[in-house]
């Protein structure tokens, strides 16, 4: 777990995404829910998902997110993946609301932003999410 010196300064390395997968209750099969609404960026992740043996359910929106952590029990998802800019329901959003649940007070949530001033950093913290992986996302940040 990184640790960054300033609350407001990007780390230069967002946390490893396998990192946080590691850390969480030991099972079999780690499941993560994708909040994306683009259809190109779903199919890439999906792609790395399923070479990582990795379970995943899409929620195309930040409303579709905050519904599958509200139907699902705690631990039931591993990590959340939340596209910032979504119909319906923006990531920030989402994540404020996901946070009020009890599945989804302690859940990882990394943002998906296309760049780090898009999302703003500060911002993103304010929401209550961890962290963030900026897209094109490059998989090596993923392991």
């Amino acid at each position: 777990s990184s640790t960054s010196s300033s609350s407001t300064d990007p780390s230069p390395e967002a946390t490893p995404i396998v990192h946080l997968l590691n850390e969480g209750p030991s099972r079999k099969n780690r499941r993560v829910l994708l909040a994306e609404d683009n259809v190109i960026n779903q199919k890439v992740m999906v792609s790395y998902f399923n070479r990582s043996k990795i379970l995943f359910e899409i929620a195309t929106n930040g409303q579709m997110a905050i519904d599958a952590v509200k139907n699902h029990e705690k631990n039931y998802f591993d990590l959340v993946l939340m596209d910032l800019f979504m119909p319906v329901c923006d990531g920030f959003k989402a994540t404020r609301e996901i946070r009020k649940l009890a599945a989804g007070a302690e859940l990882p949530i990394v943002a998906v932003p296309a760049s780090v001033k898009e999302g703003g950093v500060q911002q993103c913290k304010d929401a209550g999410i961890d962290d963030h992986v900026c897209k094109p996302v490059k998989f090596t940040e993923l392991t």
